[in-house]
């Protein structure tokens, strides 16, 4: 668990409230998880911190070593009730992400930033969509990439062709910033036509999760 705020109020000034009970202390934490979580889908690691700055302005007065511990049994209370799940919370943006055209790369710079580590992201990505489903990586990739493209309408969905040498380079550097292999660009980007694009989809992305 991170240390409060150092901006904190001393616990000890003369000036101070009395801090409130532990089941006081207890109730109001419960309070603010119960009311952000349901306004907004979130980790462990997000909902740890929304305590933490919700603790330095609204129970400054109470010692940390009260504090901390409170937290840590706030979160683990709705881990228990199941309002934070972050293995659900990952699945839930992977695939939101897929359908987005976002890359894998895209996906697990933003689940990291949410509190899942990579090896997580790795393994729920791995994983197929059914017990019994067949699922390939590459071309789940490949579909995003072709559903990017045609969001940046570029490649296969440009407005014009042929495409110059020096707009598909600037069109290879959009892909790779969005996080696409170069192989997987520089396939989207040989296409020639929407049609073409949608059949592809349609293949890899079946191939990709049957």
């Amino acid at each position: 668990m991170n240390e409060l705020p150092k901006t904190r109020r001393p616990a000890d000034r003369s000036d101070a409230r009395p801090p409130p009970s532990d089941s006081r202390i207890q109730a109001r934490l419960r309070n603010k998880a119960l009311h952000y979580l349901g306004r907004y889908g979130s980790t462990t690691h997000r909902l740890k911190k929304v305590l933490i700055r919700f603790a330095a302005r609204k129970l400054e007065m109470v010692p940390e070593d009260r504090l901390l511990p409170a937290i840590v049994a706030t979160i683990e209370e709705c881990q228990r009730l199941g309002y934070v799940d972050d293995q659900q919370f990952a699945l839930s943006k992977i695939r939101s992400g897929r359908a987005q055209g976002q890359s894998r790369a895209a996906l697990t710079h933003k689940l990291m930033q949410a509190g899942i580590t990579s090896e997580i992201t790795s393994e729920l990505m791995a994983r197929p969509p059914s017990d019994t489903g067949h699922h390939d990586p590459q071309a789940i990739e490949l579909a995003a990439c072709i559903i990017s493209a045609r969001k940046k309408r570029i490649g296969p969905y440009s407005r014009r062709f042929p495409i110059e040498a020096h707009e598909q380079q600037k069109q290879l550097g959009k892909l790779a910033r969005a996080g696409f292999s170069h192989e997987h660009a520089r396939r989207v980007l040989s296409l020639t036509c929407p049609q073409e694009a949608e059949d592809l989809l349609s293949e890899v992305t079946e191939a990709g999760e049957c």
